[in-house]
């Protein structure tokens, strides 16, 4: 039963097989590009008041379809694809549920002052497209899979990318903090803040890799930032 829920789709294991140390060493020079533009987004917002997520996060998920073409790869290396793509949806949905219940439904209850539509479809545009779909493409769907190529040990290859997760929350952040404190590291990113980022990596690459589709971790994903700040574009 736990390894039947736990199983890898063949097509994804496959797939694994096939990335070489031209992909690895790619996968390590966008991830570093991507820390260096996260750090100068966050530099933007310090000295011009310009909060460019959103640009950031569509760019760079641009930029992972632009890699996946140079190197001839289908969408589907990336987890966009129809197969499994409601199995996928479903197992999402199912996960989020406690999140609905627990915290969207709760706090569309409480709302007080009349929801404006612009407001919600912003909401529903940052939170899907802006942060999980972009962040499941790149690191789920791109670094992911392809960090096989360099590394061959399955866990491994797993808790390099749970690292690399990790890791890419801190240098938005850290900009923010050392303008406002003078100190690089925010007080907030604990072990075991880095721990629950890990971990969440560990889940959303289960399900994506269980059907080789991203729709799942990405509906996840989506309810999991979207609980958690609140909803805060129109509360």
């Amino acid at each position: 039963m736990t390894k039947k829920l736990f199983s890898t789709d063949e097509s994804y294991k496959q797939m694994i097989k096939k990335y070489n140390k031209v992909d690895g060493f790619l996968v390590f020079a966008f991830f570093a590009l991507y820390l260096i533009l996260l750090y100068l987004t966050g530099q933007v917002l310090i000295h011009f008041n310009m909060l460019i997520t959103a640009p950031f996060g569509i760019t760079t998920a641009v930029l992972v379809f632009v890699l996946v073409r140079i190197r001839k790869q289908t969408l589907k290396t990336i987890g966009i694809t129809k197969s499994n793509f409601l199995r996928s949806s479903l197992v999402g949905l199912v996960l989020s549920m406690p999140l609905i219940i627990f915290n969207v439904v709760p706090e569309i209850i409480a709302i007080s002052q009349p929801i404006q539509p612009f407001d919600v479809l912003y909401s529903v545009f940052f939170y899907l497209i802006v942060i999980s779909f972009s962040e499941e493409i790149i690191f789920r769907g791109y670094i992911q899979p392809r960090l096989h190529g360099l590394i061959k040990y399955d866990f491994l290859a797993i808790a390099a990318g749970g690292i690399m997760f990790s890791a890419m929350h801190i240098p938005f952040q850290a900009a923010l903090y050392y303008f406002q404190n003078g100190k690089f590291w925010p007080s907030w990113i604990t072990p075991i803040q880095l721990l629950l980022w890990f971990g969440w990596h560990v889940v959303f690459n289960i399900i994506y890799r269980k059907y080789n589709s991203l729709a799942g971790p990405v509906i996840l994903h989506f309810f999991m930032n979207f609980t958690i700040i609140q909803a805060v574009f129109f509360i």
